[in-house]
């Protein structure tokens, strides 16, 4: 039986632990629910799209919402496209578009590098595959090195993890000295000038189209929302393909299932399985009258799962693209929805290529226990014994 939650605190309990994974995919089953402390939790599909697409619905952390202090998520001084709404989310957007060239071929050789490595020693699809693919293609995206685009990644997984309520009084110190040397780091790049997006950025800065702030924080922002999102997906498709490994022939013999399968690999596993806004002002739903001020938890993992919605929902069905809430919706969709996207269509392939070369030990994979990002940390992988 589904264990339905009381509270907001319950929510983000049940979303960090693996334990209770059928529970949160069971909750689209009672698709509003008004929680004990006052917040509302949308489950069903219906209704978390009609959130995601409501402008009085405004943008909420996870840790803004169980009442956590938030200094480490908004810096004075900095727009934040997370954490803004239009006009300035529109401004903000706009700039930063225009500047996004997702190239995959950087990602592609350096996944099939990485993928040549671990089918030739033991090793960890994570740390020896992905991370380094991700740090060449970021800093191809942004014009900066490869080793620097490590470090940021370093930094914004510490950031990332200080949106969880939960986390550790050390986290969230540990989380705000990491985001100060983002901002130092990139500031410091930033004036020095360089190619790609940050290059751009500086343009910007130069035309009064952004403030340095800005330009500094979003690219910080920007490299979190893509590792958090691409190495979610990725992790998912590679556990994907091991528990059905008929997939990998039928795959392997119609690319044109490649776009649908990657899909509904998103829809199943939601790499963002929550996002969280504050009602502005009151909102008439057509499941009720929420009051301001009143916080609202959008599940979109349950949403994605959602049996009156989809035919076969917990199954991969590859007959035709099913529109999902993978990366959200409206206004605040993931910014890093598009390059999990690309380099999701540029990774399936050589995983399909070199699928026989080394085995993956997913017994051994650690998830992240997140409230926010579903992803796997570690993925241990080892060489495939050929019989002769």
């Amino acid at each position: 039986m589904t264990q339905a939650p009381a509270s907001a605190p319950d929510v983000f309990d049940a979303l960090r632990s693996p334990a209770r994974r059928d529970d949160v995919l069971g909750w689209w089953t009672e698709p509003v629910r008004e929680l004990d402390d006052g917040s509302w939790l949308l489950t069903g599909y219906d209704a978390a799209s009609f959130a995601l697409h409501r402008p009085e619905l405004v943008s909420a952390a996870p840790r803004e919402i169980d009442g956590a202090p938030d200094s480490v998520l908004r810096r004075p001084g900095a727009s934040v496209l997370l954490f803004t709404e239009p006009p300035e989310h529109t401004r903000l957007r706009r700039v930063l578009a225009a500047g996004l060239t997702l190239d995959p071929a950087p990602f592609a050789a350096a996944l099939g590098a990485g993928l040549a490595v671990v089918a030739d020693r033991p090793g960890d699809l994570v740390a020896d595959v992905l991370a380094p693919a991700l740090d060449h293609a970021l800093g191809s995206l942004l014009g900066l090195p490869d080793e620097q685009v490590a470090r940021h990644r370093a930094w914004a997984r510490h950031a990332s993890d200080v949106l969880d309520p939960g986390a550790s009084a050390a986290l969230v110190e540990q989380a705000g000295a990491s985001g100060l040397r983002a901002m130092v780091d990139m500031t410091r790049t930033l004036r020095r000038g360089a190619g790609g997006l940050v290059g751009h950025l500086a343009r910007a800065v130069d035309s009064g189209d952004l403030d340095e702030a800005e330009a500094v924080a979003n690219l910080v922002s920007l490299i979190s929302a893509a590792v958090d999102t691409t190495v979610g997906l990725l992790t998912s498709l590679v556990l994907h393909l091991d528990r059905q490994p008929a997939a990998v022939s039928v795959l392997r013999d119609q690319p044109s299932l490649h776009e649908p399968f990657l899909e509904e690999v998103t829809r199943l596993e939601t790499p963002v399985q929550l996002v969280t806004r504050r009602c502005r002002e009151a909102v008439a739903a057509p499941f009720g009258t929420m009051p301001t001020g009143a916080n609202v938890l959008v599940v979109l993992a349950s949403a994605n799962r959602d049996g009156a919605v989809f035919d076969r929902p917990d199954t991969v069905g590859l007959d035709a693209t099913r529109p999902h809430l993978g990366y959200g919706a409206g206004l605040h969709r993931c910014l890093g929805a598009p390059m999990a996207r690309r380099y999701g269509a540029a990774a399936l392939p050589l995983l399909l290529r070199h699928w026989d070369r080394f085995d993956v030990h997913a017994g051994d994979a650690v998830a992240r226990r997140h409230p926010v990002f579903r992803a796997h940390d570690s993925i241990p992988t080892s060489p495939r014994r050929i019989s002769r």
